[in-house]
């Protein structure tokens, strides 16, 4: 018997799913969506679709549905009346109105695309194209909010046009792309109450998600070492050891880095980022740690490299690495 794909594995090869919520039902004509898309976003391929075709209503009241297919795997999908889903309020910390705009809308869009394979060039790509889609409903004034399932996270549309916006510039947008939830601890005798917080989403584009467990700083700063973590891993293009340390310019070792392989504890593969006023017991919860410590005077902090993803982009439109081709 085979085993089991593992999780981690499926989330880089699942599409990327959004929905846009809208406060009235929409019409439009198919031909004038396409026209749309080309005008508004034309460094991206938008061929005809393979059903219903390039032409004819569309109308979320209908339910009707436009899917393309071969080379881009795309789909728009109307919703009659609200949307289903159980939607999580405290996974939009950008978005305080969050609650208030899904109980505004009253039909909705589902806009999914696939990417050509689990590499980062081709996620980076496929989610750029289902941004940029939703992107052009979103400039609606009836649109009330995007839910992107594969994040958990509703965001306000013009938050999503922006997202699309520094997505076609090959900048990758952490905050709209991917959750940052935050769970607040009650206060204790001693020091400041713990702060968790843990990403949701970076595993659709490399299989693995940041952790940071129990940290006694401000919440703000907590999300901001987990942002900093998913900025290297997606964007620099950083690998991470286990048992490294993770720190700001000014904060060298701010944190330690282990790695949580997917199974009882995770989910997903998780690196885990214990702040340095984290009071968990490291060796017991992950043993000992694999890598070595530096020799005495060598410098082994990570360098970034700000500009690696849009390298590998640039690479692939010009046929020199993976995801070569299309948009």
């Amino acid at each position: 018997m085979a085993a089991a794909e593992r999780y981690s594995d499926r989330r880089v090869n699942e599409d990327f799913t959004c929905y846009v919520l809208l406060n009235e039902p929409l019409q439009a004509d198919v031909a004038e969506i396409l026209a749309a898309l080309r005008e508004d976003f034309p460094t991206l391929d938008w061929p005809d679709p393979a059903f219903p075709g390039p032409s004819g209503p569309f109308d979320t009241n209908a339910g009707t549905s436009l899917v393309w297919g071969d080379g881009v795997r795309l789909s728009l999908i109307a919703g009659a009346g609200r949307c289903s889903v159980a939607f999580d309020y405290d996974k939009s910390l950008l978005f305080p109105g969050a609650q208030q705009a899904v109980a505004d809308h009253r039909s909705y869009l589902s806009i999914s695309a696939g990417s050509a394979g689990p590499d980062l060039v081709d996620r980076f790509r496929a989610a750029r194209r289902m941004t940029c889609f939703a992107a052009l409903f979103a400039k609606l004034p009836i649109c009330t909010a995007v839910y992107l399932s594969n994040s958990d996270g509703i965001v306000a549309p013009s938050q999503w046009v922006a997202a699309a916006d520094k997505a076609l510039a090959d900048d990758f947008p952490i905050e709209h792309w991917i959750s940052f939830p935050l769970t607040r601890y009650g206060a204790d005798d001693d020091g400041p109450p713990p702060v968790t917080c843990n990403t949701i989403g970076m595993a659709a584009f490399n299989g693995r998600e940041i952790l940071v467990p129990q940290a006694r700083i401000p919440a703000g700063d907590v999300a901001g070492l987990a942002m900093g973590a998913v900025w290297l891993q997606v964007v620099s293009g950083n690998s991470f050891g286990d048992g490294n340390t993770f720190g700001v310019e000014d904060e060298p070792a701010r944190a330690r880095m282990r790695f949580l392989p997917e199974g009882p504890r995770a989910q997903t593969d998780t690196w885990v980022l214990l702040d340095k006023s984290c009071r968990l017991d490291e060796m017991a919860l992950f043993g000992e740690r694999q890598s070595r410590p530096a020799p005495e005077g060598h410098d082994n902090r990570i360098q970034p490299r700000p500009d690696h993803l849009k390298q590998l982009l640039r690479a692939s439109r010009t046929g020199r690495g993976p995801g070569s081709g299309g948009a």
